[in-house]
């Protein structure tokens, strides 16, 4: 049985996008921008992603992803959690490139700057 037959929350039966293997560095942080911590992206498509996530650390149901190389927070939602990793669906993103006017984007924007490559 392939593992698109096994019927696990994530496989590629369940998706919608066809995702690309990738290893990106990437922030969770809380809605509340309270809690954050670095966690890698592994698979990426339009509509969502894989997450490998640090031991023992939950994720919340929604929270916001920042993606370190390319500068976007995503408002995202887990999908499927299975420790370490979870499967998230991704809204439309927010470039942080920029620090922006709104007080939301100039937070995420100090957060991404804490794990952006350098220079």
């Amino acid at each position: 049985m392939s593992d698109a037959d096994s019927g696990r929350p994530g496989d590629s039966g369940d998706r919608r996008a066809i995702r690309r293997r990738v290893l990106q560095t990437a922030m969770v942080a809380y809605p509340d921008l309270r809690i954050s911590f670095r966690c890698a992206i592994r698979d990426r498509s339009a509509a969502g992603a894989r997450l490998k996530l640090p031991d023992g650390i939950p994720v919340p149901p929604r929270f916001w992803l920042i993606d370190a190389s390319e500068g976007l927070a995503y408002d995202a939602t887990a999908v499927w959690r299975r420790d370490p990793e979870a499967g998230v669906s991704l809204a439309d993103p927010i470039d942080l490139k920029e620090p922006g006017h709104g007080h939301l984007q100039r937070q995420l924007h100090a957060l991404w700057l804490e794990i952006a490559p350098r220079r």
